[in-house]
């Protein structure tokens, strides 16, 4: 992701929402849309490009055109490592719809490697098989509104009760 360096990124007080998540150790990551997947970047308010890129999502062979399979590299110094953490697979997507609600599911599969060194001359890191994990993750979004009908021929759409909820699930919790 290239960027002016003149320009700062925006910055809309997020900091207020998830301040309590910033004194326990998480940090903050940008995620940003590439041609071939995305790059994670370790964010950085003063640095135009968004901060270092962490890691590289890639889109990978999968056995099928409707089943998307991602691939995620870790990076050091801008400089994919040669080994493959961990892989995210698309299984489903569910769409509902009706008169005041949207409904829609995402169903993922997480494939994370531990990652091991190897006992050569030339040390390299690989992907453990004894070391993985799998987690199944929904996402589901969910936007409901009210409706007035006095009759059943009108009704009146109130605009002020829109709703959205959003919640992500795994099948192991954390």
């Amino acid at each position: 992701m290239g960027g002016c360096p003149s320009r700062k990124l925006p910055y809309q007080d997020f900091r207020i929402y998830f301040s309590d998540r910033l004194i326990l150790g998480w940090e903050e990551l940008l995620c940003c849309p590439e041609v071939s997947g995305c790059s994670v970047r370790k964010y950085s308010e003063d640095d135009p490009t968004g901060g270092p890129v962490e890691y590289t999502v890639m889109r990978s062979v999968s056995y099928s055109p409707y089943v998307p399979r991602f691939v995620l590299e870790l990076r050091s110094r801008n400089v994919p490592r040669p080994a493959i953490v961990g892989r995210l697979e698309k299984l489903d997507t569910i769409f509902r719809a009706k008169t005041g609600e949207f409904l829609c599911i995402h169903l993922w599969k997480l494939v994370v490697n531990g990652l091991q060194w190897t006992n050569s001359r030339r040390r390299s890191v690989t992907s453990s098989e004894g070391d993985m994990l799998v987690q199944h993750v929904g996402i589901v979004t969910q936007a409901k509104i009210d409706f007035d009908h006095p009759s059943d021929i009108e009704w009146i759409l109130k605009p002020e009760s829109e709703r959205w909820i959003q919640s992500v699930s795994t099948d192991h919790p954390m």
